[in-house]
């Protein structure tokens, strides 16, 4: 008996769940703006065709960087760990759908969380959904 077909058909199957799992990990928003204070920092994280993309401007403005961004699960629920890409090396952060409250007293839906050259920023901040009309 011959088994080649069967192999075939579990290989075929095999790449067939690779691109299922792919669909699933993509960006559930379509952009995310957070911000911080002491030292005043804002970050950007949005979608751009098929990647995404971040703005980033750090201590009052005295550093300022965009280029590309890349997001994935944690074992944690409602977490997104992110990397932006950078001349001189990354700058990781966390994203946690847990409410936060800024200096302003303003409320958020998520709290933000990165390091930038060994200093540590947190701050507040809010997703962009696909269906959001804001």
């Amino acid at each position: 008996m011959n088994k080649t077909p069967f192999w075939i058909s579990l290989f075929v199957l095999f790449l067939f769940c690779l691109s299922c799992k792919k669909e699933q990990q993509a960006v559930p928003f379509v952009s995310f703006e957070g911000h911080g204070n002491e030292p005043a920092w804002v970050i950007r994280i949005f979608k751009k065709a098929n990647h995404l993309e971040y703005n980033l401007m750090l201590d009052y403005g005295e550093v300022k960087s965009s280029g590309t961004a890349s997001l994935s699960t944690t074992k944690k629920k409602e977490e997104y760990a992110f990397v932006l890409e950078q001349p001189n090396g990354k700058t990781m952060g966390f994203i946690r759908a847990e409410k936060c409250v800024d200096d302003a007293g303003q409320g958020f839906s998520h709290q933000i969380e990165l390091t930038y050259k060994e200093r540590r920023y947190s701050g507040c901040g809010t997703l962009k959904l696909a269906n959001s009309f804001r």
